[in-house]
């Protein structure tokens, strides 16, 4: 999947990314795995031939403490994804949909907002 990588290198390279102080240092092997896994459920979501074979977005997320404000950042990075990308619609706003669906599984605590 082209974009995922992006994507994923987005958040990494920024100079202070919102999700920098949940961060642990993680091995080449590890950092690979977890790559794979988002291209594996963004791949199966969007109907793929893909399985996902990791765990749901509750789970995958609890304790990270992710606020309103770091959804909200990562949503930014997926647009300047789609941007580089030169995504067309419908295809721009469907990822966009089905991402926003995901942040009541992610962020925790409505309240939070960073």
């Amino acid at each position: 999947m082209r974009y995922g990588q992006p994507l994923c290198r987005l958040g990494m390279d920024h100079p202070r990314p919102p999700h920098a102080n949940r961060l642990r240092p993680r091995s080449v092997d590890t950092l690979n795995r977890e790559r794979q896994l988002a291209v594996d459920f963004i791949a199966a979501a969007a109907g793929g031939p893909t399985i996902y074979l990791g765990r749901d977005m509750k789970i995958s997320h609890r304790g990270m403490g992710i606020t309103k404000a770091d959804y909200a950042a990562f949503m930014r990075c997926l647009s300047v994804t789609l941007d580089t990308f030169k995504v067309p619609e419908p295809e721009r706003s469907e990822v966009v949909a089905f991402t926003t669906t995901l942040e009541s599984e992610i962020v925790e605590g409505s309240s939070k907002t960073g």
